[in-house]
């Protein structure tokens, strides 16, 4: 089954591992836990002072690079470079395109500020010590397999303007299916290709095609209880970050749907798991 990673994935994960940096895993933990204490709290701070811990938070965070995405990828470092926060992918091309990405940035641009609308926990904490720094956050994706280079930067005015900025959550599933349909088609195994996304009413459906001399879509459907214990099984085995799609369906109050159509008939079975057993996973 296809793993879902989305630009808003890797953005945790970064955000994530500098936090965990700031809290104290490889700091003196009560000095450091009054700074970020003072970081989120105290407006009246020298803004050199959270260039100060930015920078600290950064190269603390960037040890413990690198940091694995799965089979996105990883994420190799965690850089100042002048005022600008820089997180590095590097990203396994089999399964989402940086040229594609790189070829459509006003897309990538706008999708990121969808998803970092009104954050919380780490996302938000990070976004207010760059405001506060008076710095720029850059994301930069690396093809694995090419040279190819997508990325983005978000000044402080801009982050700022997106910590309050009201999204619904559907709107952030809507951004978070446009994301991911950017990197459609793909292999997913022999015989089998995820050739769509999109949104039926309440069900988010990925749409399978099925070579049909190596699958039969009836033996799908006389089996659909196992699939979708299988497809459950795994979803629960997920990670944090990995959840974050399934977090966002679940906010939106949608389903999750896994269509397996023939490539000759047409024919196709749902598998479907409600919201209900969604939220259950989390």
């Amino acid at each position: 089954m296809m793993k879902r990673r989305t630009l808003t994935l890797a953005l945790l994960m970064g955000f994530v591992l500098f936090i965990a940096a700031c809290d104290g895993k490889k700091r003196e933990k009560n000095r450091d836990k009054d700074d970020i204490e003072a970081t989120t709290d105290d407006d009246d701070e020298d803004q050199d002072r959270y260039m100060a811990q930015l920078r600290k938070g950064a190269k603390e965070a960037n040890a413990t690079c690198p940091v694995s995405l799965g089979i996105m990828g990883e994420m190799v470092s965690m850089t100042m470079e002048d005022d600008v926060l820089v997180m590095r992918y590097d990203i396994n091309e089999d399964l989402i395109s940086v040229a594609t990405m790189a070829d459509d940035r006003q897309t990538m641009r706008d999708n990121a500020k969808v998803m970092l609308s009104n954050p919380t926990g780490a996302m938000r904490t990070l976004m207010e010590l760059v405001i506060k720094a008076g710095a720029k956050m850059k994301v930069s994706f690396h093809g694995k397999e090419s040279d190819a280079v997508a990325s983005i930067t978000l000044s402080a005015d801009e982050l700022e303007e997106l910590l309050n900025n009201d999204v619904t959550p559907e709107e952030k599933l809507e951004t978070a299916i446009a994301s991911t349909k950017l990197q459609l088609p793909i292999h997913v195994a022999q015989g089998m290709d995820v050739v769509d996304l999109k949104q039926e009413g309440n069900n988010v459906i990925y749409v399978y095609v099925v070579d049909e001399t190596m699958y039969s879509v009836d033996l799908f459907e006389q089996n659909k209880a196992q699939m979708k214990e299988a497809v459950m099984a795994e979803l629960s085995a997920q990670g944090t970050v990995e959840k974050q799609f399934v977090q966002i369906v679940v906010n939106a109050g949608a389903n999750l749907v896994y269509r397996y159509k023939g490539d000759n008939s047409g024919a196709f079975t749902d598998v479907t798991i409600s919201n209900r057993e969604l939220k259950n996973m989390l």
